[in-house]
């Protein structure tokens, strides 16, 4: 019995949105005192793509002071950094192969994700995985798991009752 279930997936490749910054943190000595510096601006960067990943809904003040405070640490900016740059390529690499996913595949996405464009990626994910179940959610952003947890308990349980046919 197995199953996918995609939350908000960014399946496609995009624009290139940190080269720059990933060619500077890799300076050897450098790198690392960018880093160290960049802490004020990274801290408003978070809040600013938090507000816009839970958008239309509220970032939770909890997790807006969990997530500045991991997430602005010098190794974690650097992995992100790092991530974000290599996200394209294996996107484009593996989208490709996206049509020969034969399992029971549920792909949820909010209408209104400012962070993962539902279009590019959620809807034309749905056309190359032909059985595939797009499920729209109203009003909801990026981070469903935390502003639509029921959604997201569906689409597994939707899952578990077509992978035991």
């Amino acid at each position: 019995m197995s199953g996918i279930v995609l939350l908000a997936p960014a399946a496609y490749p995009e624009e290139e949105q940190f080269a720059v910054q990933k060619a500077l943190i890799e300076i050897p000595g450098l790198g690392d005192l960018i880093l160290k510096v960049s802490s004020p601006f990274v801290g408003r960067e978070i809040r600013q793509n938090l507000e816009r990943a839970f958008s239309p809904d509220l970032v939770p003040a909890d997790y807006l002071e969990l997530a500045t405070l991991t997430w602005n640490r010098p190794v974690q900016i650097k992995a992100i950094v790092q991530d974000e740059a290599n996200y394209s390529p294996a996107a484009e690499e593996l989208s490709h192969r996206y049509n020969e996913i034969v399992t029971p595949t549920v792909i949820v996405t909010g209408d209104s994700d400012l962070e993962v464009n539902p279009e590019r990626h959620a809807f034309s994910l749905h056309e190359a995985i032909k059985h595939s179940r797009l499920i729209v959610l109203p009003a909801t952003g990026h981070m469903i798991p935390h502003t639509r947890p029921d959604a997201v308990l569906d689409a597994v349980d939707f899952v578990r009752a077509q992978s035991s046919l």
